[in-house]
């Protein structure tokens, strides 16, 4: 099983990170991502293990994990 790390240091904007659904990826945020950037928010969309740009990753990919 794979894990996702994700380091972060606090700066003077907002971060908001965005997590799919299930059977979705990041692209399902876009939008949401331009709007709040035009309101000065940092945003942040992830692809969990087996979807989106990380299909990828290997495998098993369970609800559990």
């Amino acid at each position: 099983m794979s894990t996702m790390y994700k380091l972060e240091r606090k700066g003077s904007d907002p971060a908001i990170v965005f997590v799919h659904g299930f059977c979705q990826s990041s692209a399902y945020w876009a939008p949401t991502l331009e709007r709040v950037a035009e309101r000065g928010a940092h945003g942040i969309a992830v692809d969990l293990p087996g979807f989106g740009a990380s299909a990828g990753e290997p495998g098993p990919y369970t609800m559990e994990g």
